[in-house]
């Protein structure tokens, strides 16, 4: 009887694998095994009518991976595919051959960066965010800047990057290790960056080269600002010989140290305005906010990043700045021969012109732990440079250039107040002056109509001119 029932539940076993899912089964044997791919054909070569040859095939290798494993979870399956892909690299590498990198997201100076803009960054957008068209995009989607979209990326697909989060390269690591154990250090290394790793590893080779150095180098880490970190004077060259390198840490840290109390910067505001004369030192962080830095060195998670990480990252304008400040005088003073030296380069046209011209003022309008701005760009509106006073631009933000209009007519004795609606896309950011006009910056442009007055009564000034010919003009009109 036993027998029987075995017998009964092995044939309908055999039954349903064979009859009833049979024909599944086939297709997921077969999808495992083989996958069908379309090749384009050889162009084949183009001659002239006189045979001269006009086009020929260039043979090259195409790899591509095709996923069709089947993991545990997602976590295992990134894991293998990256794997993979990195194995596959390293091979085409070792092998002296190039592979090409379309990928629009690029790493230079310390920053992530899109080598794509307009509609072919949008179109990339969707595609990454799998809508349908651009027009689905949501304003955070359209707005998420280069650094924020590959860290999504990132934690999408299970990739590690070293230098901005986290690594455990154990090549570097062991060779940190090993450079700081031969000065008699017991170093313990967990959670740094790549920048870190490589700056601990430059001090050890210093150390090793001549013990004299260990003093320079300890007394710049001992500067509560910077808290370690001294990469800040790093301006030698790779080859450079040990005491060149170390001659440029003394010179360029003897200036920081001055610079900078143990708490913030000396002249912190007038620095930022130095700095600006140079050239938009700003970064742009995550929703295209463009940050001038803020004076608090701790580096806390949704705040902006402090002019430590600014002069860590040896910016280029930071460099003039180190160069032609002396630091034998007072900062004020040289801050402003900086400025005054500096700023001829610019058009008053400019936001930075604006900005330098009433630094104080447009400080006082923004968020000390944030100092940040913005520009709705991608309203065709990139002239527009506008503060925002709190965390978020959902607030009532403010025009840089209506700002530096207001304090010129102050000075010129002219009644003025500003006004503005919530949000960074309004263009109801109006001046009002002397309650006879009102004055709006639209796009890269000023316009002016009589308070009340109808749209079609609206003056609208050539880009060319400033707020330094607007408040000329308005001079002239009310005197």
């Amino acid at each position: 009887m036993v027998f029987i029932v075995l017998i009964g539940v092995l044939v309908n076993r055999l039954f349903s694998l064979q009859i009833i899912n049979g024909e599944s089964y086939v297709k997921d044997l077969s999808s495992s095994i083989q996958k069908d791919m379309s090749v384009a054909a050889t162009r084949g070569r183009i001659f002239d009518k006189n045979g001269v040859l006009l086009a020929y095939n260039d043979l090259a290798y195409a790899v591509r991976i095709s996923d069709s494993g089947k993991y545990e979870d997602n976590d295992t399956k990134n894991r293998l595919l990256n794997s993979s892909i990195d194995k596959t690299l390293t091979i085409i590498e070792e092998k002296g051959d190039s592979y090409s990198n379309d990928f629009p997201i690029i790493y230079t100076d310390g920053m992530y960066e899109y080598n794509i803009k307009d509609n072919e960054l949008l179109r990339f957008l969707r595609d990454i965010y799998g809508r349908r068209s651009i027009s689905e995009l949501t304003d955070e989607e359209r707005n998420v800047s280069a650094g924020e979209l590959f860290k999504q990326l990132c934690d999408r697909y299970g990739v590690a990057v070293a230098g901005d989060t986290y690594i455990n390269d154990g090549g570097a690591m062991a060779s940190t290790i090993k450079l700081l154990k031969q000065q008699g250090l017991e170093p313990e290394i967990n959670g740094f960056s790549i920048d870190q790793v490589d700056e601990e590893i430059e001090k050890a080779k210093l150390i090793t080269a001549d013990d004299s150095y260990r003093e320079i180098i300890e007394v710049a880490e001992n500067h509560r600002y910077f808290d370690g970190q001294i990469r800040s004077c790093f301006y030698f060259e790779e080859n450079d010989l040990p005491s060149r390198k170390i001659d440029d840490i003394s010179i360029y840290w003897n200036k920081i140290s001055k610079m900078f109390t143990e708490t913030k910067p000396e002249e912190g505001l007038l620095m930022r305005a130095a700095l600006l004369a140079l050239g938009d030192y700003t970064m742009t962080t995550a929703n295209n906010y463009k940050t001038l830095y803020r004076d608090n060195s701790n580096e806390s998670s949704g705040y902006a990043p402090s002019l430590k990480s600014l002069f860590s990252s040896r910016n280029e304008y930071v460099k003039r700045l180190l160069d032609e400040v002396d630091i034998t005088k007072p900062l004020d003073g040289e801050y402003r021969r900086i400025i005054q030296d500096n700023i001829s380069h610019l058009t008053p046209q400019e936001w930075r012109y604006a900005f330098i011209s009433y630094y104080e003022t447009m400080f006082s309008k923004m968020d000390s732990s944030q100092y940040r701005m913005k520009s709705p760009f991608w309203l065709n509106r990139s002239e527009e440079m506008l503060l925002i006073p709190n965390k978020s631009s959902s607030a009532r933000n403010y025009d840089i250039h209506l700002i530096a209009l207001e304090e010129k007519l102050k000075e010129l004795g002219i009644q003025s107040y500003y006004q503005r609606e919530k949000g960074i896309e309004s263009t109801n950011r109006i001046l009002y002056v002397n309650e006879v006009y009102e004055v709006r910056f639209r796009g890269n442009h000023f316009s002016l109509n009589l308070i009340g007055g109808e749209e079609a009564e609206e003056e609208h000034f050539d880009p060319t001119l400033s707020f330094l010919d607007i408040a000329e003009y308005l001079n002239n009109k009310l005197h």
